[in-house]
């Protein structure tokens, strides 16, 4: 009998602290970007792509606008302009056409908004 009712108090004393843990999220989502991804982007090497933002939720220019490869190779590509209705990127020239992963990442924060289709076409130097 002493042996259950210690074993009860212990049980009872382990229940309180997993009761009492700390459940908070990671910050891994809470910085606050929404923009439209388009499923398709056709752009040229080392070219600039024009996001619209959604709600004036836009990321800052210090954050790095990561496209993932299907074969896991991460490309930077830095954000060089950034308002309320829009952000502009510019591309590397070592991306290579097909699905990537589009991230956004902030310190050490990183944020999935989906996956799209680059197209890499050759520059013809047109500008309108």
């Amino acid at each position: 009998m002493k042996y259950l009712t210690k074993y009860l108090l212990l049980f009872s004393l382990l229940l309180q602290f997993a009761a009492c843990s700390s459940k908070e999220e990671d910050p891994i989502n809470e910085f606050d970007v929404q923009f439209e991804l388009p499923a398709l982007i056709d752009i040229a090497k080392g070219g600039e792509h024009l996001f619209k933002v959604k709600e004036g939720r836009s990321p800052l220019t210090t954050d790095q606008f990561i496209l993932e490869s299907d074969a896991g190779i991460s490309f930077v590509s830095p954000i060089i302009k950034s308002s309320s209705e829009s952000f502009t990127i510019r591309l590397g020239s070592d991306l290579k056409s097909g699905y990537h992963n589009v991230y956004i990442r902030r310190d050490t924060r990183k944020k999935l908004f989906g996956k799209t289709y680059l197209n890499i076409v050759d520059d013809i130097g047109f500008v309108p």
